[in-house]
């Protein structure tokens, strides 16, 4: 299946009639690297029903096997080998201690996106956020406040490509900490936050902070590592429904073609397409 990136970014943004678009996931492993400061996500891992596995590299050997990946890096770099797996239906959720404007090429796909450098104590759930709720608990624009800091950077939202789902901003709505996106099969998260500071076994455990952290990490890892697309005729799709669908998740349509076929799908069936879950 020859996928355009520009495709793989419909993500689920929700709202269909005022509902709220739900992913369950069942009992999956989860991988894990080292954080910066010794932060574990094992809780927030566990907490979301899945296996917590610890893995040393990030290679293709390693993540065989793994729904999800999670990564906290004080120094992020582009991975093949986490490209191909999220490609192939993996998730990987990245949180960065150094965002920057070199951030957006490091990611699995590349996407355009301009991240910049700048710390914060303030978050905010985004509008509309499959994350505000879950096995952590519900998140509030005051949970993940507090910290120090609570966020390292942020992406300019103006700038963000259709499809991006935002997960959490800064008192700005338009500087989103946190945002996710379909790559393939597979889906990325990625957040300019120091989150394993914050997390059991970390400095900042006892931090105000610190719930919210755990909380939100558990409702990612959960919302992430859920079902992912696979094809149009898989969905079960038949007649126009298929040849949009197709358009959309299963071809190069990019730019203002895709963005016409994405608006013209939702609004003609009321729900995002395939490639959105």
């Amino acid at each position: 299946m020859n996928t355009s990136f520009a495709a793989r970014l419909v993500l689920a943004v929700i709202a269909v009639a005022g509902g709220t678009y739900c992913r369950d996931s069942a009992a999956a492993n989860v991988g894990y690297v080292p954080g910066c400061w010794g932060g574990s996500p094992v809780a927030a891992i566990t907490a979301a029903g899945h296996t917590p596995v610890a893995i040393a590299s990030a290679d293709t050997a390693s993540l065989s096997g793994l729904a999800a990946l999670v990564v906290d890096s004080c120094t992020f770099t582009q991975n093949g080998a986490v490209d191909t797996a999220v490609s192939n239906g993996m998730a990987v959720i990245i949180h960065d201690w150094s965002p920057g404007p070199a951030t957006a090429a490091k990611l699995p796909g590349a996407p355009m996106i301009q991240v910049v450098g700048s710390g914060g104590s303030q978050m905010n759930i985004a509008a509309g956020s499959p994350i505000a709720t879950g096995p952590g608990g519900t998140l509030t624009d005051s949970s993940l406040d507090g910290g120090s800091s609570s966020n390292h950077g942020y992406a300019i939202g103006s700038t963000l490509p259709v499809g991006i789902i935002r997960l959490t901003t800064t008192a700005n709505p338009d500087q989103v900490v946190s945002l996710a996106y379909a790559y393939g099969r597979g889906r990325v998260v990625y957040g300019a936050m120091p989150l394993d500071a914050y997390l059991p076994g970390a400095s900042l455990q006892g931090s105000v902070a610190a719930p919210g952290m755990q909380a939100y990490l558990a409702n990612v890892v959960s919302w992430a590592a859920g079902p992912g697309f696979t094809t149009c005729a898989a969905e079960g799709y038949t007649g126009n429904k298929l040849q949009m669908c197709k358009s959309i998740c299963e071809s190069n349509n990019s730019g203002a073609t895709l963005n016409s076929l994405i608006r013209a799908y939702t609004l003609l069936y009321r729900e995002t397409p395939a490639c959105a879950r």
